[in-house]
């Protein structure tokens, strides 16, 4: 069995809130990115990979209204 060991780590976050928009921008970007590698990976067909997309579109939009 592996042993878990803490790392520390030190963030440095943006300090002027049109840096912290910017970083935001680009983790959704990011996170999107990785959305779509991997439902394109998915043994699925690609009517179903889609309707998958859509429905992540979906939820997400309906986030942005909360």
């Amino acid at each position: 069995m592996r042993k878990i060991t803490s790392i520390p780590v030190i963030l440095h976050l943006p300090q002027t809130e049109e840096a912290q928009k910017q970083l935001a921008q680009q983790l959704a970007e990011l996170h999107a990115k990785f959305v779509v590698r991997k439902i394109e990976t998915l043994t699925c067909p690609t009517k179903q990979k889609l309707e998958l997309l859509q429905a992540v579109i979906d939820v997400e939009n309906k986030e942005k209204q909360i």
